[in-house]
Formats: C-alpha cells, sequence, structure tokens
C-alpha cells in the first residue's frame, strides 16, 4: 500500500510537468460540460439534473462522443415517447436503463451507491463545476498516485482511500489557481 505521502509526492511529479494548455483544459473541462449538457437538457426540454444524471450513467466503458450521442438518443426518445427497449445506445443496457430512472424523474444520487464515490463526484463535478469539494478520480489517477502504470482492474484491487487521493488533487488544484 502507498503511503499518502508517496502519493502526494506522486501527483506533485506529475502536476509540475503540466503546461498551460493542461492546467487550462482541467480547470475548464467541467464546465463545458455543464454549457453542453445544458444545451442539450434545453434542447430536449429536459432538466439538467435529469440530462446531467443520464449522462454519467450512461458513461461507464462509452467514449466522450458516444455518451453524448446516447444522451441525445435517450432525450429524444423519452421526449416522443418511444419506449426505452426500442432505443439504440452505445453502452450497457444496465447503463441505459439507469439513465432512463433519471430521465423518469428518479434522482440520480438516490440509487447511486454512497461508495461509489467516483460517480457522485462526476455527477455534481458537471452539474456545480464551481465546488471544489467533489473530486473525479479515475483508474488513470489512481496510477499517477501510485507511480506507475497500472490497468484499470488494477486500480480497483489496490483499494486506494479515495480521500487521500482527492485531498492530492484539491491541493493541486489550490496551487493551480494561485499560479
Amino acid at each position: 500500500m502507498i503511503s499518502r505521502r508517496e502519493g502526494f509526492r506522486n501527483l506533485g511529479f506529475v502536476f509540475r510537468r503540466a503546461d498551460a494548455a493542461d492546467l487550462h483544459d482541467g480547470t475548464t473541462s467541467y464546465s463545458r460540460y455543464n454549457r453542453t449538457l445544458s444545451r442539450l437538457a434545453e434542447h430536449y426540454g429536459a432538466s439538467l439534473e435529469a440530462t446531467v444524471g443520464a449522462f454519467v450513467a450512461l458513461s461507464p466503458n462509452n467514449d466522450y462522443m458516444g455518451n453524448l450521442r446516447s444522451t441525445a438518443t435517450l432525450l429524444d426518445g423519452y421526449r416522443r415517447g418511444v419506449p426505452y427497449s426500442a432505443l439504440t445506445i452505445s453502452t450497457y443496457r444496465a447503463c441505459g436503463a439507469r439513465a432512463w430512472r433519471c430521465l423518469e424523474g428518479e434522482d440520480f444520487l438516490s440509487f447511486t451507491r454512497p461508495e461509489s464515490k467516483k460517480t457522485r463526484a462526476f455527477y455534481a463535478n458537471i452539474l456545480d463545476p464551481s465546488d471544489p469539494r467533489p473530486v473525479t478520480i479515475d483508474g488513470h489517477m489512481l496510477g499517477v498516485y501510485a507511480g506507475r502504470y497500472m490497468t484499470m482492474k488494477g486500480a480497483v484491487r489496490e483499494r486506494f482511500k479515495y480521500d487521500d487521493v482527492a485531498d492530492g488533487i484539491r491541493a493541486l488544484a489550490r496551487l493551480a489557481r494561485a499560479r
């Protein structure tokens, strides 16, 4: 198990290698997600919360563009009264079913397990990009924290303390704002 101190050091090493473009992308990505999903929500007459919930529910093993297409497909189908079973999405059907629940008015956080910190943070980061508390940490970031290449399955097996990694990212974000 990696120590918190060593993990912070590894995060700092990668952070120091970031250039201005990297920092800009990192500090504006969730605002861009929010604007894009706000436009989708408005276009299809859905709430932002339902649209973001659908987008996040559809995200496992889905690339960004596939995720947007699938979200738009569900929003359009829902608005037109097409049954979920008749729609084609580019991810797991179980993910689509969860996304559909959001469109039917169920709050995304009500059926997302509290221990699903990454998923809940992803939802919160998109919904309110100005809130510095939630931190979305994926397997790649866990590899940075560990200081070595890891597969996604390997990152899951490591049993990192999510909050330790999030604390390190928050500290780096404060440094980025101070630059």
